[in-house]
């Protein structure tokens, strides 16, 4: 009875953690996650060994689950920086448009969609700093 109690919990609190950008609340659905674990390292049922290849498997994914959901706190905390800041990609992680190669030439440069800028010689920039500092 227990056991059920924990896993209803414990279910109940991800679902409402999981659509609440709350991170306390997630960190409190991955604790409850943590508790199942507590209570099922001992033995879940005597139809079930403790260590045998069941036991273990409902053990990982407990720990799954309590990872994901404190993870899941942090995530959508960065995105939301993201998204406030003006960040990169704004909703997706990882943009086609907006990401940049580290070596060579980006997406949109092999494509022809845009050229690089004009870069100015040494000969131009000193010109401009000679207007920009004499005085009339």
């Amino acid at each position: 009875m227990i056991l059920i109690t924990l896993l209803v919990f414990a279910a109940v609190i991800s679902f409402l953690a999981f659509f609440n950008s709350f991170p306390l609340l997630k960190f409190g659905a991955g604790i409850s996650w943590i508790a199942l674990f507590i209570y099922c390292v001992n033995g879940l049922t005597p139809t079930i060994e403790q260590g045998s290849g069941t036991h273990i498997a409902i053990l990982l994914v407990i720990i799954f689950m309590a990872v994901t959901m404190i993870l899941s706190g942090l995530g959508r905390t960065i995105q939301s920086q993201r998204q406030m800041r003006g960040g990169i990609g704004g909703d997706k992680i990882f943009s086609a448009s907006e990401f940049k190669w580290r070596f060579g030439k980006d997406k949109r440069e092999y494509n022809g969609e845009y050229s690089t800028a004009h870069r100015e010689t040494a000969e131009e920039y000193r010109a401009k700093v000679h207007s920009a500092l004499r005085r009339k």
